[in-house]
Protein backbone atom coordinates (compact mmCIF):
# COMPACT_ATOMS: atom_id res chain seq x y z
CA UNK A 1 0.00 0.00 0.00
CA UNK A 2 2.70 1.88 1.51
CA UNK A 3 4.42 1.47 -2.34
CA UNK A 4 1.60 2.46 -4.41
CA UNK A 5 1.07 5.26 -2.96
CA UNK A 6 4.51 6.72 -3.25
CA UNK A 7 4.10 5.41 -7.25
CA UNK A 8 1.05 7.76 -7.31
CA UNK A 9 3.00 10.59 -6.29
CA UNK A 10 5.50 10.10 -8.14
CA UNK A 11 3.64 10.06 -11.17
CA UNK A 12 1.53 12.92 -10.24
CA UNK A 13 5.32 15.20 -10.05
CA UNK A 14 6.22 13.94 -13.38
CA UNK A 15 2.63 15.09 -14.94
CA UNK A 16 3.20 18.52 -13.41
CA UNK A 17 5.60 19.88 -15.97
CA UNK A 18 3.77 18.84 -19.07
CA UNK A 19 0.79 20.31 -17.35
CA UNK A 20 2.69 23.51 -16.89
CA UNK A 21 4.06 23.49 -20.67
CA UNK A 22 0.50 22.56 -21.87
CA UNK A 23 -1.30 25.80 -20.09
CA UNK A 24 1.25 27.96 -21.34
CA UNK A 25 1.59 27.11 -25.21
CA UNK A 26 -2.32 27.55 -24.76
CA UNK A 27 -1.88 30.64 -23.41
CA UNK A 28 0.37 31.44 -25.99
CA UNK A 29 -2.21 30.05 -28.82
CA UNK A 30 -4.87 32.20 -27.15
CA UNK A 31 -2.79 35.65 -27.19
CA UNK A 32 -1.94 34.62 -30.56
CA UNK A 33 -5.34 34.47 -31.88
CA UNK A 34 -6.42 37.53 -30.15
CA UNK A 35 -3.45 40.05 -31.89
CA UNK A 36 -4.38 38.32 -35.47
CA UNK A 37 -8.11 38.65 -35.04
CA UNK A 38 -7.77 42.45 -34.06
CA UNK A 39 -8.39 44.50 -36.64
CA UNK A 40 -6.25 48.10 -37.12
CA UNK A 41 -7.86 50.98 -35.84
CA UNK A 42 -10.53 53.03 -38.69
CA UNK A 43 -10.28 56.40 -39.53
CA UNK A 44 -13.99 56.65 -38.34
CA UNK A 45 -12.92 55.07 -34.50
CA UNK A 46 -10.24 57.55 -34.68
CA UNK A 47 -11.95 60.54 -35.37
CA UNK A 48 -14.60 59.53 -33.03
CA UNK A 49 -11.37 58.92 -30.06
CA UNK A 50 -10.32 62.15 -30.69
CA UNK A 51 -13.54 64.12 -30.47
CA UNK A 52 -14.14 62.54 -27.40
CA UNK A 53 -11.35 63.95 -25.78
CA UNK A 54 -12.63 67.12 -25.86
CA UNK A 55 -16.44 68.62 -26.37
CA UNK A 56 -14.64 71.86 -26.92
CA UNK A 57 -11.66 71.10 -28.48
CA UNK A 58 -11.56 73.03 -31.69
CA UNK A 59 -14.65 75.30 -30.98
CA UNK A 60 -12.75 78.26 -32.65
CA UNK A 61 -10.58 76.63 -34.86
CA UNK A 62 -10.04 77.70 -38.48
CA UNK A 63 -12.39 74.76 -39.37
CA UNK A 64 -15.34 75.49 -37.79
CA UNK A 65 -15.12 79.37 -38.43
CA UNK A 66 -14.68 78.72 -42.18
CA UNK A 67 -17.42 76.41 -41.79
CA UNK A 68 -19.57 79.37 -39.80
CA UNK A 69 -18.61 81.60 -43.17
CA UNK A 70 -19.87 79.25 -45.45
CA UNK A 71 -22.98 78.94 -43.34
CA UNK A 72 -23.75 82.44 -43.34
CA UNK A 73 -23.12 82.79 -47.03
CA UNK A 74 -26.11 80.79 -47.60
CA UNK A 75 -27.91 82.44 -44.65
CA UNK A 76 -30.86 85.18 -46.44
CA UNK A 77 -29.05 88.78 -45.87
CA UNK A 78 -31.63 91.39 -44.67
CA UNK A 79 -32.55 93.77 -47.12
CA UNK A 80 -30.71 97.14 -46.42
CA UNK A 81 -33.45 99.39 -44.56
CA UNK A 82 -31.38 102.67 -45.70
CA UNK A 83 -30.52 105.79 -44.20
CA UNK A 84 -31.13 109.52 -45.15
CA UNK A 85 -29.17 112.53 -44.18
CA UNK A 86 -31.08 115.92 -44.26
CA UNK A 87 -29.40 119.07 -43.73
CA UNK A 88 -31.34 122.06 -43.30
CA UNK A 89 -31.26 126.16 -42.32
CA UNK A 90 -32.95 128.53 -41.32
CA UNK A 91 -34.23 130.95 -43.93
CA UNK A 92 -32.93 134.62 -44.10
CA UNK A 93 -32.08 134.58 -39.87
CA UNK A 94 -29.24 137.05 -40.74
CA UNK A 95 -32.12 139.57 -41.55
CA UNK A 96 -34.22 138.73 -38.42
CA UNK A 97 -30.53 139.53 -36.46
CA UNK A 98 -30.42 142.94 -38.46
CA UNK A 99 -33.90 143.98 -37.77
CA UNK A 100 -34.90 142.42 -34.66
CA UNK A 101 -31.50 142.15 -32.64
CA UNK A 102 -29.44 139.14 -31.60
CA UNK A 103 -31.81 138.30 -28.88
CA UNK A 104 -34.19 137.69 -31.08
CA UNK A 105 -32.38 135.50 -33.52
CA UNK A 106 -31.01 133.30 -30.85
CA UNK A 107 -34.53 132.96 -29.67
CA UNK A 108 -35.89 131.66 -33.45
CA UNK A 109 -33.10 129.50 -33.48
CA UNK A 110 -33.63 127.66 -30.36
CA UNK A 111 -37.81 127.49 -31.15
CA UNK A 112 -36.92 125.99 -34.68
CA UNK A 113 -34.99 123.32 -33.30
CA UNK A 114 -37.42 122.71 -30.80
CA UNK A 115 -40.15 121.69 -33.41
CA UNK A 116 -37.94 119.94 -35.33
CA UNK A 117 -36.73 117.86 -32.95
CA UNK A 118 -40.36 117.41 -31.74
CA UNK A 119 -41.47 116.27 -35.60
CA UNK A 120 -38.51 113.31 -35.37
CA UNK A 121 -38.48 110.02 -33.67
CA UNK A 122 -36.39 109.38 -30.82
CA UNK A 123 -34.24 106.84 -33.42
CA UNK A 124 -33.37 109.76 -35.53
CA UNK A 125 -30.16 111.89 -34.63
CA UNK A 126 -30.36 115.95 -34.74
CA UNK A 127 -27.48 117.99 -34.31
CA UNK A 128 -27.24 121.54 -34.09
CA UNK A 129 -24.14 123.25 -37.10
CA UNK A 130 -23.01 126.72 -36.52
CA UNK A 131 -24.99 129.31 -38.85
CA UNK A 132 -28.38 128.40 -37.93
CA UNK A 133 -28.08 125.04 -39.50
CA UNK A 134 -28.85 121.48 -38.32
CA UNK A 135 -28.26 117.82 -39.55
CA UNK A 136 -31.00 115.27 -38.74
CA UNK A 137 -30.14 111.13 -39.52
CA UNK A 138 -33.24 109.35 -39.80
CA UNK A 139 -32.82 105.71 -40.14
CA UNK A 140 -34.29 103.05 -41.73
CA UNK A 141 -35.77 106.03 -44.74
CA UNK A 142 -34.72 105.96 -48.45
CA UNK A 143 -34.38 109.34 -49.65
CA UNK A 144 -38.09 110.28 -51.20
CA UNK A 145 -39.40 109.03 -47.24
CA UNK A 146 -36.96 111.53 -45.81
CA UNK A 147 -37.61 113.95 -47.75
CA UNK A 148 -41.95 113.31 -47.09
CA UNK A 149 -40.63 113.92 -43.23
CA UNK A 150 -38.17 117.49 -44.40
CA UNK A 151 -41.25 118.43 -46.13
CA UNK A 152 -43.62 118.13 -43.31
CA UNK A 153 -41.18 119.56 -40.87
CA UNK A 154 -41.23 122.16 -43.76
CA UNK A 155 -45.05 122.67 -43.32
CA UNK A 156 -45.02 122.96 -39.59
CA UNK A 157 -42.78 125.28 -39.80
CA UNK A 158 -44.40 127.67 -42.12
CA UNK A 159 -47.66 127.76 -40.41
CA UNK A 160 -45.65 128.64 -36.71
CA UNK A 161 -45.33 132.21 -35.92
CA UNK A 162 -42.82 133.54 -33.58
CA UNK A 163 -43.75 136.25 -31.27
CA UNK A 164 -41.73 139.18 -31.99
CA UNK A 165 -41.45 142.54 -30.06
CA UNK A 166 -43.78 144.31 -31.86
CA UNK A 167 -45.26 142.05 -33.98
CA UNK A 168 -45.64 138.31 -34.87
CA UNK A 169 -42.59 136.83 -36.75
CA UNK A 170 -42.98 134.30 -39.62
CA UNK A 171 -39.77 131.47 -40.06
CA UNK A 172 -39.46 129.11 -42.73
CA UNK A 173 -36.52 126.75 -43.47
CA UNK A 174 -34.85 124.93 -46.29
CA UNK A 175 -33.79 121.22 -46.52
CA UNK A 176 -31.45 119.30 -48.43
CA UNK A 177 -32.18 115.47 -48.76
CA UNK A 178 -29.27 112.50 -49.64
CA UNK A 179 -29.71 108.68 -49.08
CA UNK A 180 -26.52 107.00 -47.66
CA UNK A 181 -25.97 104.78 -50.46
CA UNK A 182 -24.79 100.35 -48.85
CA UNK A 183 -21.31 101.06 -48.74
CA UNK A 184 -21.14 104.79 -48.44
CA UNK A 185 -19.79 106.98 -45.75
CA UNK A 186 -21.80 109.15 -43.52
CA UNK A 187 -19.37 112.05 -44.75
CA UNK A 188 -20.04 111.65 -48.44
CA UNK A 189 -23.92 111.36 -47.79
CA UNK A 190 -23.53 114.91 -45.49
CA UNK A 191 -21.98 116.38 -48.89
CA UNK A 192 -24.65 115.51 -51.21
CA UNK A 193 -27.19 116.30 -49.04
CA UNK A 194 -25.17 120.31 -48.21
CA UNK A 195 -24.93 120.17 -52.47
CA UNK A 196 -28.86 119.74 -52.16
CA UNK A 197 -29.76 122.22 -49.51
CA UNK A 198 -27.48 124.96 -51.44
CA UNK A 199 -29.89 124.36 -54.79
CA UNK A 200 -32.96 124.42 -52.40
CA UNK A 201 -31.51 128.08 -50.86
CA UNK A 202 -30.87 128.91 -54.46
CA UNK A 203 -34.00 128.64 -55.30
CA UNK A 204 -35.26 131.05 -52.65
CA UNK A 205 -36.60 129.73 -49.44
CA UNK A 206 -39.70 127.76 -47.71
CA UNK A 207 -38.32 124.39 -50.04
CA UNK A 208 -36.98 120.51 -50.19
CA UNK A 209 -34.79 119.18 -52.48
CA UNK A 210 -33.02 115.97 -52.92
CA UNK A 211 -29.80 114.83 -53.72
CA UNK A 212 -31.25 112.69 -56.86
CA UNK A 213 -33.01 115.24 -58.31
CA UNK A 214 -30.08 117.96 -58.27
CA UNK A 215 -28.34 114.82 -60.01
CA UNK A 216 -30.58 114.20 -62.48
CA UNK A 217 -30.43 117.97 -63.03
CA UNK A 218 -26.72 118.25 -63.71
CA UNK A 219 -26.89 114.79 -65.79
CA UNK A 220 -29.12 116.30 -68.32
CA UNK A 221 -28.51 116.74 -71.52
CA UNK A 222 -28.99 120.33 -73.24
CA UNK A 223 -32.14 121.65 -74.42
CA UNK A 224 -32.00 120.98 -78.82
CA UNK A 225 -31.98 124.32 -80.26
CA UNK A 226 -35.19 126.28 -80.60
CA UNK A 227 -37.04 125.23 -84.28
CA UNK A 228 -38.87 128.46 -84.66
CA UNK A 229 -35.37 130.31 -83.85
CA UNK A 230 -33.94 128.57 -86.32
CA UNK A 231 -36.52 129.62 -88.85
CA UNK A 232 -36.46 133.25 -87.68
CA UNK A 233 -32.78 133.39 -88.36
CA UNK A 234 -33.46 131.68 -92.13
CA UNK A 235 -35.80 134.38 -92.77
Amino acid sequence: MAGGHFGGDAVALALDPATGLIAAMALAMVVTAFALTRRPPTKASVTRARAGQGALEGLFGTDRFERELRRAARRPQRPYSGESVVMARIDHLHCVERIRGEDMRREAAARVARIMRAGLRRTDKFHTIPGDGFVIVIEGAREAEAAGIAGRLRRVLARTTHSGHVDAMRVTASFGVAERRAGESFDTAQTKAQDALDAAMHCGEDCVVMASESEEILCLPPPAPSQDGIAAKGA
